[in-house]
């Protein structure tokens, strides 16, 4: 097995049990705490890992770097008014190509999940074999404080937009498809 396969997958098996271990850090009313963690980056392999905090029921959503009309979400519930709700977004991308080949993979996988719900989407993107994966994927955004329903970018793919979006779930709203 390729050296850079193993730790690709060692890096996105770990990544749920990082970010379980931490205390819930407490967010003001109305926002969420996004702490980001990078736990492997190289020039072939990048696994980062943002952790959600927030006191209100919640989705959790990242919209498809392939396709923008599509996201992948989450729903963040607790039991009671107050309690710490947790997410985990967990990314992880590698690079990979032989010797002579015109063109190199970029594989991108993404992982959302909070209690009990998880998704995930896993993506391949051909690109020529000059391509660096950090000029072509990064995470960028910054630990702290952020309003609830407004898109925040959080990285890169492919010189577009990576964002996140925490939105506040209404009283009588029922989860959306897949969660």
């Amino acid at each position: 097995m390729n050296v850079r396969v193993l730790l690709f997958s060692l890096g996105v098996a770990g990544l749920a049990v990082a970010g379980c271990q931490q205390l819930p850090v407490a967010a003001p009313n109305h926002t969420f705490h996004l702490t980001v963690e990078q736990v492997i980056t190289n020039s072939e392999i990048l696994v980062s890992l943002l952790k959600i905090e927030t006191r209100e029921d919640v989705y959790l959503s990242v919209p498809s770097v392939v396709n923008a009309k599509s996201a992948i979400s989450v729903l963040m519930a607790g039991g009671s008014n107050g309690a710490v709700r947790s997410g985990l977004v967990a990314f992880s991308a590698a690079r990979f190509s032989r010797p002579g080949d015109e063109h190199a993979q970029v594989q991108l996988c993404e992982r959302e999940q909070s209690g009990g719900n998880s998704v995930q989407g896993l993506y391949w993107w051909p690109v020529p074999s000059a391509t660096e994966l950090g000029g072509y994927f990064s995470i960028s955004a910054a630990d702290g404080d952020y309003p609830l329903g407004t898109p925040i970018q959080i990285g890169d793919w492919d010189g577009k937009p990576v964002l996140l979006t925490v939105e506040k779930m209404m009283v009588g709203q029922r989860p959306k498809a897949g969660e």
